[in-house]
């Protein structure tokens, strides 16, 4: 229940963000990271929302890896932190590998946030590639399985460059992760 979250923000409590992810999440290809990647601006998104609110930003992301690698380094890299809300990006990275695999991963990955005394609200990103082959099916089924909104922007940003005629390389230079303006539309999405 994404609510809960939000309910913190609007009584002023402290709150964590988690991103759990790989080099989307990471911020590669956006022009400073730290400003202009989709963690970025959801962050300053929130702290404009709510400019009374300490907000804490939890990076645990590490390019190049999926969730099976995700799934290893949960515990360490996040929960040991108890952030408040988790986003957890890993279907695009999840191509080419075995769907049994991708399941057990994000389950586990799930499994191990959920397992806490005051579990993080939770909420799966699905991105895309200039191939559009992110794993959204398998990561959509872990997400119903244990009713967790999810977001799939692979969808969105498709839907909106073929409304545009928009090539994929208006928004990622290496087909895979998103320029500024690729991170700008997640932000934009997400929010």
């Amino acid at each position: 229940n994404i609510g809960l979250f939000f309910e913190k923000l609007r009584a002023g409590k402290t709150v964590s963000v988690a991103y759990l992810g790989g080099s989307i999440s990471q911020g590669i290809g956006a022009s400073d990271p730290n400003k202009t990647s989709y963690r970025a601006l959801v962050n300053n998104w929130l702290r404009n929302r709510f400019p009374k609110v300490r907000l804490n930003e939890l990076n645990a992301t590490v390019g190049g890896t999926g969730s099976i690698y995700g799934a290893i380094r949960a515990r360490r890299d996040v929960v040991e932190y108890k952030p408040d809300l988790v986003f957890i990006e890993f279907a695009t990275s999840d191509n080419g590998e075995a769907e049994d695999a991708i399941k057990k991963s994000i389950e586990g990955i799930v499994r191990q946030l959920l397992a806490v005394s005051q579990p993080p609200e939770i909420v799966l990103l699905y991105t895309t590639n200039a191939n559009r082959n992110a794993c959204v099916r398998w990561h959509e089924e872990v997400a119903s399985f244990y009713h967790l909104p999810a977001l799939n922007l692979q969808d969105l940003l498709w839907k909106q460059l073929e409304a545009n005629n928009t090539p994929f390389t208006a928004v990622s230079k290496d087909g895979l992760n998103p320029n500024d303006e690729g991170h700008k539309l997640y932000a934009n999405y997400i929010t």
